[in-house]
């Protein structure tokens, strides 16, 4: 022992067990930034969905005019760019699954959403794979020119 008191063959003890405990803490750390992140897409394509559903149920008079605001609107919910991927709006027939209806003052219109999650790539973090959609409906009050279904993609 000197004279602080520490032993010398202690000396490097703490830098090893942080070498240990490091890749643990580093990899919860950017998990947990990952996810966060995740959740905010997840939120924002949600809030896309509804403000296409709510632009669906006013009327749609041209689809890619639609699309266009759709996709302006995943820009300005915070969305990266080039997530969104596709944006799809139907009305479903109720009494029979699988059947679609034309576009009517009433008719629940179906809207879609399609976008990709951004990953970081951080190793050892589990993530989902793939594309994802987001889904909202409505009621339609006005009919546009486009009255059966309307898909666009960039």
């Amino acid at each position: 022992m000197d004279s602080t008191g520490v032993r010398h063959h202690d000396r490097g003890a703490a830098a090893v067990e942080f070498a240990l405990v490091s890749v643990l803490l580093f990899t919860l750390l950017f998990a947990i930034i990952q996810y966060g992140f995740l959740f905010f897409q997840y939120q924002a394509a949600a809030a896309t969905a509804h403000e296409a559903a709510r632009l669906a149920a006013l009327g749609i008079d041209s689809c890619g005019d639609y699309g266009q605001a759709v996709f302006a609107r995943g820009d300005a919910n915070g969305l990266p760019a080039g997530a969104l991927t596709e944006v799809d709006v139907n009305y479903p027939d109720p009494l029979n699954p699988g059947g679609v209806l034309d576009a009517d003052r009433g008719v629940t219109a179906l809207v879609q959403v399609k976008w990709t999650r951004t990953s970081f790539g951080m190793p050892f973090v589990p993530y989902p794979s793939g594309p994802l959609t987001s889904q909202a409906a409505t009621t339609v009050e006005a009919v546009g020119a486009i009255t059966n279904e309307c898909d666009y993609a960039p």
